[in-house]
């Protein structure tokens, strides 16, 4: 091979590689960002029912003020997620994408109940 079928195999390498990178990936700037729906945990969960859409990318936000015990973690079982909620101090949760239906969520004592639903896209 000549060097310059080499420069020259070389040089479309990298532009066909380069042009796919540009074609075929999103950026960050093209991704929506997830919906963020804040839940105040104070003798219940305010909302207590949240609605969503089917493969909605969503963050919900914690803010505990109740210093009761039964408040202090919150637990998605059909999820298999459990999380902590220190006294006024916000915690951050991202869904996964799910499913129509309803997902459940209750504090440790299973005394606070919530429910995420979970429409079918239209």
């Amino acid at each position: 091979m000549s060097l310059q079928s080499a420069i020259f195999s070389l040089l479309l390498t990298a532009a066909t590689t380069s042009a796919v990178t540009f074609f075929a990936l999103p950026s960050r700037a093209e991704e929506a960002a997830p919906r963020e729906i804040e839940v105040v945990v104070d003798r219940g969960y305010q909302p207590s029912t949240i609605v969503i859409q089917e493969g909605e990318r969503v963050r919900l936000k914690f803010l505990r003020k109740d210093p009761s015990p039964c408040a202090r973690e919150v637990v998605f079982p059909s999820l298999d997620l459990r999380r902590d909620l220190p006294v006024n101090e916000p915690v951050f949760l991202d869904l996964p994408a799910l499913l129509p239906g309803e997902v459940a969520f209750h504090c440790g004592m299973k005394m606070l109940r919530g429910t995420i639903v979970v429409e079918a896209r239209r």
